[in-house]
């Protein structure tokens, strides 16, 4: 059988893998449970096609940002990251989605989700903290999913954290994840989504408000545009 594009970069990382390995021992059981059940099933009938793999940073502290039209999508990320780059990733998810849905809270709790309440800034103390200690966060920068398949609005806190940690930032475009979970049904379908990594770029620390909408704009059609028509930025 000809190995997938994950499988080969991660036969590629393997130094990578032993670096992360003592803090991946120190998690759960249930994480482990998860990670080796849910892994080679989501590669085998949901991961197409992954370009760019090689652009993802292997040891340092950074931010994963992709569009999102599908509850599959942190899901699609990370398994990418565990198995192609032998690191989990640290996701931003909305504690009312989190707690209203039992698998995503145990994949919130087992792969440690920062939790992101209205008013409340701890997930952003949170997220410097992983950053700090040479974690990857991700952020999905639209804020919720797509109900249409279309790319949304973006909004700048990926740029903020990235410009107070001074961590680059990683674009990662999924193609096609809304096909295998529309918002209308149920379960997932038997297709698969392309992943395409863009290289990362950084974030000057003193970027003015104006500035930085503009590179939140730039991003979102640099990056992202093939996902459906332009609407902005916040």
């Amino acid at each position: 059988m000809t190995p997938t594009a994950i499988e080969q970069a991660a036969a590629a990382t393997a130094t990578t893998r032993e670096t992360h390995r003592e803090e991946r021992m120190k998690r759960s059981f249930g994480y482990h449970l998860l990670r080796a059940i849910s892994g080679p099933v989501v590669q085998r009938l949901w991961i197409g096609k992954v370009a760019g793999l090689e652009e993802i940073p292997r040891s340092e502290p950074y931010i994963v940002i992709s569009n999102h039209a599908s509850y599959l999508d942190f899901i699609l990320l990370s398994t990418l990251f565990e198995y192609g780059v032998g690191r989990p990733i640290h996701f931003w998810a909305k504690r009312k989605v989190v707690e209203a849905h039992p698998l995503f809270r145990h994949y919130a709790r087992h792969f440690q989700a920062v939790l992101v309440d209205r008013g409340c800034h701890d997930y952003w103390h949170t997220s410097l903290d992983h950053l700090s200690a040479g974690r990857v966060i991700g952020i999905f920068p639209e804020g919720s999913r797509s109900r249409t398949g279309k790319l949304q609005r973006f909004h700048t806190g990926y740029l903020r954290l990235a410009a107070r940690a001074q961590v680059p930032v990683v674009p990662i475009e999924l193609k096609g994840a809304y096909d295998i979970l529309p918002p209308h049904r149920r379960w997932p379908r038997l297709t698969k989504s392309d992943i395409v990594v863009h290289p990362p770029f950084t974030v000057p620390a003193d970027l003015e408000q104006e500035a930085m909408a503009a590179l939140n704009l730039g991003v979102r059609e640099r990056y992202f545009s093939g996902n459906g028509a332009a609407q902005g930025a916040r």
